[in-house]
């Protein structure tokens, strides 16, 4: 991303920056540069897992361990070519070529961990994904759920892992356009728990507020209905977003949310 302090404009670079998706921050003349010599580096993960020299798997373990006592999280069970990718990926962008420098690296600078950490929390997700599950639930689960609930009772659903809040908040949507197209209606309400264990993503969520790419994923009417537009994107509606409460959460370490589930 362009240093802000070389652009005209900075409103989009620091947008992007402040996303925390920005692996490189440099003047635009040298962001080509930083990028080619990225690309020219030898991924150490095209290297097969099992012929992964004893030193560079001493190198990985203690990377491990950095990790665990920096942010309390293990990932010694974490798919071994996954993290290979995740710390190659880093060592590209710094022109790092040995994984012991890497680790050096690591054990000097705490904000390279907090970067790995982030680097390994793969959030994948976006509003409405497997369209065929969302109408199961539309057409047949909550009606079948709802009906057998009686009037002022509160459901509860519990969305581990939930990255950025698209699919609580797709649960919520869903939920209230059942509820007001059953005759006759019930007064029942539905409170969502959405848990992650990267807070960044969390925070995120708590706000609401999407791109406006995600028309992709959400209908016309879905906009129109649950979503707000302003110059920083799409907002999901207040109504919407009092049904989700958001907290960091880590499921391997926490204690399980069963009572949640409806």
């Amino acid at each position: 991303m362009q240093d802000p302090a070389t652009a005209k404009f900075d409103g989009m670079p620091r947008s992007a920056i402040d996303s925390g998706l920005a692996d490189i921050v440099a003047p635009v003349d040298d962001l080509p540069g930083r990028i080619i010599a990225y690309l020219q580096r030898t991924p150490l993960a095209h290297t097969a897992e099992t012929t992964l020299a004893e030193k560079t798997q001493n190198a990985l373990d203690k990377a491990i361990i950095l990790l665990r006592t920096h942010t309390g999280h293990d990932f010694s069970l974490y798919k071994k070519n996954t993290f290979y990718r995740r710390i190659e990926r880093r060592m590209g962008i710094h022109q790092i070529e040995r994984i012991a420098d890497y680790v050096r690296y690591l054990q000097e600078n705490s904000q390279e961990l907090d970067l790995l950490f982030k680097e390994l929390l793969i959030g994948v997700t976006s509003f409405f994904r497997d369209s065929a599950v969302w109408e199961e639930l539309r057409k047949k689960i909550l009606p079948a759920l709802i009906a057998t609930r009686p009037d002022g009772h509160v459901l509860r659903a519990w969305v581990p892992g939930c990255s950025t809040g698209e699919e609580a908040y797709s649960l919520a949507m869903v939920f209230k356009e059942v509820t007001e197209k059953l005759k006759p209606r019930k007064k029942v309400t539905l409170q969502v728990f959405a848990t992650d264990l990267d807070k960044d993503a969390i925070s995120k969520a708590r706000q609401g507020l999407y791109p406006e790419n995600i028309c992709a994923d959400v209908t016309p009417q879905h906009l129109s209905r649950f979503f707000t537009k302003d110059e920083q994107g799409c907002r999901v509606t207040a109504e919407i977003r009092a049904m989700v409460t958001f907290a960091p959460q880590s499921i391997i370490m926490d204690r399980p949310l069963r009572s949640w589930i409806f």
